[in-house]
């Protein structure tokens, strides 16, 4: 009985490795930088530690506010603010989408 419970986290792993490989393309060359979270070339690395500091800073003022056991009774649910926190974060300075269509000149 000990064994097979250590053993089903690596075949839990290994079963989201192969998932992983079978949807990514073949080619290292195709592959770029897929799953990396790199600045935009277009911005300084200081610029880019500027955006993750403030979008830091934002995330953690939401959470204290909601976790804030003073604050009146909730009208958001602490688990939405927080995601939806994150989610506008992610679109705002992750998403390739805003820098490739939105600022890019051809």
């Amino acid at each position: 009985m000990y064994l097979p419970v250590t053993q089903l986290p690596f075949l839990m792993f290994n079963t989201f490795f192969n998932l992983f490989q079978a949807f990514t393309p073949e080619d290292e060359a195709a592959r770029g930088n897929l799953g990396l979270t790199l600045v935009n070339p277009k911005l300084s690395a200081v610029q880019g530690l500027g955006v993750e500091f403030f979008l830091g800073f934002v995330l953690v003022l939401v959470v204290f506010a909601v976790c804030d056991p003073h604050r009146a009774p909730h009208t958001v649910s602490p688990p939405l603010a927080i995601g939806l926190t994150v989610a506008v974060g992610h679109l705002t300075a992750v998403s390739n989408f805003i820098h490739r269509y939105l600022y890019t000149t051809e």
